[in-house]
C-alpha cells in the first residue's frame, strides 16, 4: 500500500503571514491564499485570418549568469544537474558510439499524416503545443507563432502570437510560452501565452475561439501577470479545462528572477467563448509551491473540481496532489494537498548528448510536463535521469472506487534504446483496456550520440511499452542560445477520429543546426482503417508559408544528378520552370521570389531524370 500524507497549513482562507519581503518592501504571504475576485476586460474580438504579422521584435536575455543564494531551488537543481552531467559522461564512455540495446515489446504505434510545422523564427526554445478538433483541424503554437492546418497537413492560416493583440495597446515586445487546448465538450479552442518578463510588463493573454473553426473569430483577454500587485511576473503557464472552467497556473518570480511561488487562475470558459465584455476571475497564491500542473480530462472533461499535480523539481519519490473544489459561482476552494510516496523515484536528468555537436541539449528539471484524467486514473509524465541518460518518467494514479479518493501513485522510467536521450514528454489518452486500465501514448523529443534531435512516441497498455516510433529524424544538430531544446512538446488525442487517434508535435534538428517543428498523426499498433493511410507524406521543408516575396524549399538528395524545379497551379498547369541544375548527395535547397505570382496556392515539383521526387503546396499572399 502506498503511503498518503496530508500536508500541513495549506487551507485557504487562513490568516496572511509574512515570509519574505520584495526589494520594494511588498510583503509576501507565507500561506496559500484565495485572493479577491478580479474583473478582466476583453481586449478585442479578432478574426484569425485577418491577423497581420507584426514586426514581432524580441529583446531578451539569451544567456544568464547564475547568482548563488538568490533562489535555493535553482541552487539545488544546478548542483544536481552538474552531478547528473558527470554521470552522463561516464555512461557515454562505457557505451561506445555504435552501441544500441534494443527494446523488446509490442509493435510500435502507426504513423499517419505527418508534415513540417510552424516556420522557425530563430526564437528558442520551440515550446510546441497542439490542439486537434473533432473535424481534424490542427492548431499548432510555438515561440512565437500560431499556425492552422487541416487534417492532411495543408496550412490554412498563420500569425505571430502578437497578432492576437496587435493594435490594442497591449505590449507585444516579448511573447512566449504558448499553450493550446481543444475543448471537445464545447467544440472550441483556447490559446494562452505570455508577454513580458517584469512586474510592469507581465501579461497572460487568453484567447477563446467563438466556434470550432480556428480561422474564425477569437475573443482575447489580458490578465495582469503581477499577481495581486506583489511585484512579481509570471512564467511557464500551464492550462487545463474542466466541464465549466479554464484553469491557468504559472510560476512567479521577482526582479532578481528568484522564485516567489505559484499561482492559479480560475475562469468561466463559457464567458470567454461567448465574448463577455469582462471575465470574473478567481486567483490563488501558493508562496511555497512551484509548477502546479492542471490535470485535464482524457476523452471527456470532468468537474466542477480540478486536480493539479506538483512534483519535486529536484527529484524525489513523491507526488503532491492539489484540488480546487467547486466553480467560481459556488465559491471554489483550494483544498489541503495530499502527498503520495511512490515505489520508484525520479531525479534530475543530465543534459542530452546529440550527434554532430559538442553542445549538450538542456533538459531542465523534474516538473510535471503533461497529464490526463480518465477512467478514475491520472496518467502523467516528466523528465528524469535514466541511468546516465535523460529519460521519461511515466506515472499512474488510481482512485479507489469505494473511497472516491486516490489510493496509489506509481511510476517508472520509459524503456528506450540504451543510446537514446529523451526529454519534454507529453502523455495522451488512447483508449481503455478490458481491465479498466488506460492505453496511452507518451511522446517526447529525443537525440543521442548516434541520432540528431528528433521526435518520437511510444504506446503503452497493460502489456507494457512498445518500441519507439520515430515521427521525425533530425538531419543536423541543434545549436541554439544556452542549448535550449524546449520547455515542452505535446501529444493530444482526437475525439471522434479513428479509434485511438492522436497528434504529436515536437522538434527536430535541420541542416542549419536549428530546431524545426514537426507534426505527426499516430494510431495504435494494430492496423487501423483510415481513409488515406500515408507514409511520411511530406519530405520537403517549406518556409515561409504563406509567403509574400520569397519562398525556400529544403529536401533530401539521395542520388547525385540533374534536378528540375517547376511551379504548377492547382489544376496542374505549368506556370514556370524555375531552374535546372546538378545536385550532389545530401541536402538540397531551392529558393525563388514569388513576386511574379498572383495571390493563391501553387505546387512546386522537384524531379530528376527518372521521376518526380517531391511535390509541395505553398501559398502566396498579397
Amino acid at each position: 500500500m502506498v503511503r498518503r500524507v496530508a500536508l500541513l497549513g495549506i487551507l485557504v482562507g487562513l490568516g496572511m503571514g509574512i515570509s519574505a519581503q520584495q526589494p520594494n518592501g511588498v510583503e509576501l504571504p507565507s500561506t496559500a491564499q484565495k485572493l479577491p475576485l478580479i474583473q478582466v476586460q476583453k481586449i478585442k474580438t479578432v478574426r484569425f485570418t485577418d491577423l497581420k504579422d507584426d514586426w514581432n521584435p524580441v529583446l531578451k536575455t539569451v544567456r544568464t549568469i547564475h547568482q548563488p543564494g538568490l533562489d535555493a531551488r535553482k541552487d539545488e537543481i544546478l548542483r544536481l544537474k552538474q552531478a547528473a552531467n558527470s554521470a552522463r559522461d561516464s555512461y557515454l564512455s562505457s557505451l561506445g558510439l555504435e552501441s544500441s540495446e534494443k527494446i523488446s515489446g509490442t509493435t510500435p504505434p502507426t504513423l499517419g499524416v505527418n508534415f513540417f510545422g510552424n516556420t522557425y523564427d530563430f526564437s528558442d526554445p520551440a515550446d510546441n503545443s497542439i490542439g486537434v478538433s473533432a473535424n481534424g483541424d490542427v492548431l499548432s503554437a510555438h515561440n512565437t507563432r500560431v499556425h492552422i492546418y487541416n487534417s492532411s497537413g495543408t496550412q490554412q492560416s498563420a500569425s505571430s502570437l502578437g497578432g492576437f493583440v496587435a493594435g490594442s495597446g497591449q505590449p507585444t515586445n516579448f511573447t512566449f510560452d504558448p499553450k493550446v487546448s481543444y475543448d471537445h465538450d464545447e467544440d472550441k479552442y483556447v490559446v494562452v501565452f505570455l508577454n513580458g518578463a517584469s512586474s510592469t510588463s507581465s501579461r497572460i493573454i487568453v484567447c477563446f475561439s467563438e466556434t470550432n473553426d480556428p480561422t474564425g473569430n477569437w475573443n482575447v483577454y489580458g490578465i495582469n501577470g503581477n499577481l495581486n500587485s506583489l511585484n512579481v511576473w509570471t512564467d511557464f503557464p500551464q492550462i487545463g479545462l474542466n466541464t465549466n472552467e479554464l484553469f491557468i497556473t504559472g510560476n512567479l518570480f521577482n526582479s532578481s528572477n528568484a522564485s516567489q511561488g505559484a499561482a492559479v487562475w480560475q475562469i468561466n470558459k463559457l464567458d470567454g467563448y461567448s465574448g463577455a465584455a469582462s471575465l470574473t476571475i478567481q486567483s490563488y497564491y501558493l508562496p511555497s509551491n512551484f509548477s502546479l500542473h492542471p490535470v485535464e480530462g482524457g476523452a471527456s472533461l470532468y468537474g466542477p473540481y480540478m486536480y493539479f499535480l506538483e512534483s519535486s523539481t529536484a527529484g524525489a519519490n513523491s507526488i503532491t496532489l492539489h484540488r480546487i473544489s467547486n466553480s467560481i459561482a459556488n465559491n471554489g476552494i483550494l483544498e489541503a494537498p495530499l502527498s503520495f510516496t511512490m515505489i520508484n523515484s525520479y531525479s534530475i536528468a543530465p543534459d542530452a548528448d546529440q550527434k554532430g555537436s559538442n553542445n549538450n541539449l538542456s533538459t531542465n528539471d523534474c516538473r510535471v510536463q503533461s497529464s490526463y484524467f480518465q477512467n478514475n486514473r491520472i496518467e502523467f509524465a516528466m523528465n528524469t535521469s535514466a541511468g546516465g541518460r535523460s529519460g521519461v518518467f511515466h506515472g499512474t494514479a488510481q482512485i479507489s472506487p469505494f473511497l472516491l479518493s486516490f489510493s496509489s501513485f506509481n511510476g517508472q522510467v520509459v524503456p528506450l534504446d540504451s543510446d537514446i536521450f529523451a526529454a519534454y514528454p507529453s502523455v495522451a489518452y488512447a483508449g481503455m483496456m478490458l481491465d479498466g486500465t488506460n492505453k496511452s501514448y507518451v511522446a517526447f523529443n529525443f537525440c543521442g550520440p548516434n541520432d540528431y534531435p528528433g521526435t518520437g512516441v511510444v504506446y503503452v497498455d497493460s502489456s507494457g511499452y512498445s518500441p519507439m516510433l520515430t515521427i521525425k529524424t533530425g538531419v543536423g544538430p541543434v545549436n541554439s542560445a544556452q542549448n535550449r531544446w524546449g520547455d515542452y512538446a505535446d501529444c493530444q488525442g482526437r475525439q471522434n477520429g479513428a479509434p485511438g487517434e492522436a497528434w504529436v508535435v515536437g522538434t527536430f534538428g535541420n541542416s542549419s543546426a536549428n530546431q524545426r517543428t514537426y507534426i505527426g498523426q499516430v494510431f495504435p499498433p494494430q492496423a487501423v482503417s483510415i481513409s488515406q493511410p500515408q507514409p511520411e507524406s511530406i519530405s520537403m521543408d517549406v518556409y515561409p508559408n504563406p509567403t509574400t516575396e520569397r519562398v525556400t524549399f529544403d529536401f533530401p538528395v539521395d542520388e547525385a544528378g540533374v534536378y528540375t524545379v517547376r511551379v504548377f497551379d492547382l489544376q496542374g498547369k505549368l506556370i514556370h520552370t524555375v531552374i535546372e541544375d546538378f545536385l550532389r548527395v545530401g541536402e538540397g535547397r531551392v529558393s525563388f521570389t514569388t513576386t511574379a505570382l498572383l495571390a493563391g496556392t501553387y505546387v512546386v515539383s522537384v524531379s530528376n531524370e527518372s521521376a518526380v521526387l517531391f511535390q509541395e503546396k505553398f501559398n502566396v499572399v498579397r
